[in-house]
């Protein structure tokens, strides 16, 4: 993960006030993805695994593993907690 770390936690503040304002509904990893993008913060997805699973450790958002529509693919979802 390239980057220093003021850029992470640029695009780590980003992902929390993304996921506060979609608050309570979780969002989907690549639904974050494409709107960082639109922020200005085009994240790859393993790195935007990396951000999720930092911001989950310090216990400020939750993630859920849920079956997709079809119910073959597995989703990863975020929701900001209320910490």
């Amino acid at each position: 993960m390239k980057g220093t770390i003021r850029q992470k936690e640029m695009i780590r503040g980003k992902i929390l006030y993304y996921l506060s304002l979609v608050y309570p509904n979780p969002t989907s990893l690549p639904m974050l993805q494409g709107e960082l993008d639109i922020f200005g913060f085009p994240v790859p997805m393993d790195d935007l695994n990396f951000h999720i699973a930092y911001l989950a450790e310090k216990g400020l958002v939750a993630v859920e593993h849920r079956r997709g529509p079809g119910g073959r693919q597995e989703v990863t979802l975020a929701t900001i907690t209320a910490r």
